[in-house]
């Protein structure tokens, strides 16, 4: 018996607390999973590795990024510094025979 009412005090104590703090549940904000920096570290490891079977995964991981990040220009730029040397690279690095003659 003596349990059971600790039990029921330790309820309601817990109760009491979460009106105490003035936040109701509706106001709670709703807590990430994963944080901006963690999205990309992980869209990092999964795209990169497939740059090398096809470079259409250059433009994949630009998109994905631009998911997380949410802000355009930024993007726009991170991509100009990041991808374009990279791309820019694979073309020169293809052999004669794929490029067309002129």
């Amino acid at each position: 018996m003596q349990a059971s009412n600790n039990r029921d005090k330790l309820s309601v104590g817990s109760r009491d607390k979460k009106k105490m703090s003035g936040k109701s549940k509706a106001k709670k904000k709703t807590e990430k999973i994963y944080g901006r920096g963690e999205l990309n570290k992980l869209i990092d490891s999964l795209c990169h590795p497939l740059f090398k079977t096809n470079e259409g995964f250059v433009l994949v991981d630009g998109l994905l990024h631009a998911m997380v990040e949410q802000d355009p220009p930024r993007t726009v730029k991170k991509f100009i510094k990041y991808n374009i040397p990279k791309i820019m690279q694979k073309i020169s690095e293809k052999p004669k025979e794929d490029q067309p003659q002129p």
